[in-house]
């Protein structure tokens, strides 16, 4: 389901372990992954940096925010973690 791409089956666990700091409720359902980025990452290049890798994000109120849909799935989770260490300072 959408909301384990977010959840710890998904992007959430990794997104930690590199300093993010997850606003997921676990409590509630949401594909919709937004996390607050470590000190010294620059949002609009880590989001352009993404979209070069095929990544899409955006960046709204200083979060790093993940939407995936319905033709998402769990393997392509770590495509993004690849993007994601490729692009992190």
């Amino acid at each position: 389901t959408l909301s384990n791409l977010a959840s710890r089956k998904g992007a959430e666990p990794a997104l930690v372990d590199r300093g993010f700091v997850s606003e997921r409720d676990p409590r509630l359902r949401s594909g919709i992954l937004a996390a607050r980025p470590p000190e010294g990452v620059g949002l609009p290049s880590l989001a352009r940096a993404l979209a070069e890798r095929g990544v899409g994000c955006s960046t709204p109120d200083g979060r790093l925010r993940f939407a995936p849909h319905w033709p998402n799935a769990l393997s392509e989770v770590p495509r993004v973690i690849e993007a994601l260490d490729a692009s992190l300072p």
